[in-house]
């Protein structure tokens, strides 16, 4: 099980380091204010700018409505991964162990990040009859944007499931579902490339969260070994 009351330092190479943070250790962090500032300018470019001629969503509009939006999220027992290079933070990745029981949230009504929550029929991975094991999703992710496309993105998810894998790993698991909802017209291809499935795709009509031109969230999942 995840603890909530230490961080950990992964080895860094050569030109870059990785460091992980709870929630609590987060919102107490000198470094949380530059991380949301870097989430939401990612978020708004992605959700904005990524498709020429089309905006999903409207410059303004975040993935959180305030900081600790982003504590709430991740909760008790999940993380944050920060990326730094030359002690510059470049990148965040975050992820908690799955539940469906914030579906019912109201708190979620005004927050962009209502539209990525899973159906609840679909948040059940299967082999035959049984699970296939515990069951984890990843959340706000993001790169500055002078540094992207440069790796650190891939960088960034392989780190945060090798975190989770370790995490697992102790309660004896052998293997691993990972869970992200992603915007199907930005990002679904990135993922889709590094061995993620497609299995379920929303639809948002013009006027969701101010949406110009409508938008599709899609469903996806990854089995690891552990």
């Amino acid at each position: 099980m995840a603890q909530d009351d230490t961080s950990t330092s992964i080895a860094p190479s050569i030109q870059d380091s990785l460091l992980i943070l709870t929630a609590s250790e987060l919102s107490a962090s000198p470094h949380f204010p530059a991380v949301c500032t870097l989430e939401k300018a990612a978020f708004s470019d992605v959700h904005t700018k990524s498709v020429p001629g089309k905006e999903f969503f409207p410059a303004s509009m975040g993935r959180f409505s305030k900081p600790q939006d982003m504590i709430d999220e991740i909760g008790p027992t999940g993380f944050c991964m920060l990326i730094f290079q030359c002690e510059e933070l470049v990148g965040i990745i975050c992820a908690k162990p799955y539940s469906d029981d914030h579906d019912d949230d109201p708190n979620l009504v005004n927050h962009a990040r209502a539209d990525f929550k899973r159906q609840k029929s679909t948040n059940k991975v299967t082999s035959g009859h049984e699970e296939v094991g515990p069951t984890w999703e990843l959340l706000a992710n993001a790169v500055a944007l002078d540094k992207q496309r440069q790796g650190i993105a891939t960088r960034l998810i392989d780190q945060c499931v090798e975190e989770i894998k370790r995490r697992v790993r102790a309660e004896g698991a052998q293997k691993l579902v990972i869970f992200i909802s992603t915007l199907q017209e930005a990002t679904e291809g990135f993922y889709l490339r590094r061995g993620y499935r497609t299995t379920n795709v929303m639809w948002f009509p013009p006027g969701t969260r101010g949406s110009r031109d409508g938008f599709h969230v899609g469903e996806m999942f990854k089995i690891v070994d552990v």
